[in-house]
C-alpha cells in the first residue's frame, strides 16, 4: 500500500455571528456546560476527532445533537441552535459573509491530514491515474 499526504486543514469551532463566543478571547469548560453541540452522526472521520478531542480535553458539552452531514449543521450554527467543529475550509464562504464565525481561542482548533492511499505495485486504469494526477495538480488549500 502507498500512502501519500495530500492536504491539511483544521477542524474549527464555529458559532453564529451573534454568539457571545464570537467576540470572547478565552472560553471556559463552564461556558461549553451550557451549549448543544452539533456534530456528525457516528461513524464520521469528523465526529472521531471531535470525540478523541473531547475526552483529551476534558470538555462536556449540557447537549449533543448528532446530524448527518456539514451543511445541515452549518444551517443550525447559523440560525443559533448550536456550536460545531466542521473543516475550516467546508466555512470559508460563511466565514466572508459574515454569517458564521470561527472561536478566537486557539485551543479550539483539531488538526486534520488528508492522504491519498493507492495499491502497490498493481495495474492502475487510466481513469484513477487522471484522478490522481488532478490531485496532485489542484491540492485543497
Amino acid at each position: 500500500m502507498y500512502i501519500e499526504p495530500y492536504s491539511q486543514d483544521e477542524l474549527v469551532m464555529i458559532s453564529s455571528h451573534k454568539h457571545p463566543y464570537s467576540q470572547k478571547e478565552v472560553i471556559s469548560t463552564k461556558d461549553l456546560q451550557k451549549e448543544t453541540l452539533l456534530w456528525r452522526e457516528k461513524g464520521s472521520a469528523a465526529r472521531t476527532l471531535v470525540e478523541q478531542f473531547l475526552n483529551d480535553k476534558q470538555f462536556h458539552f449540557k447537549n449533543r445533537m448528532e446530524v448527518s452531514d456539514t451543511e445541515t449543521i452549518k444551517h443550525m450554527v447559523i440560525a443559533g441552535v448550536g456550536i460545531a467543529f466542521v473543516p475550516k475550509l467546508a466555512v470559508r464562504q460563511e466565514l466572508s459573509l459574515l454569517l458564521l464565525r470561527t472561536v478566537n481561542d486557539s485551543k479550539f482548533l483539531i488538526p486534520i491530514h488528508f492522504t491519498v492511499i493507492s495499491a502497490k505495485d498493481q495495474h492502475t486504469y487510466p481513469t484513477v491515474l487522471a484522478f490522481s494526477s488532478f490531485l496532485r495538480k489542484w491540492p485543497l488549500n
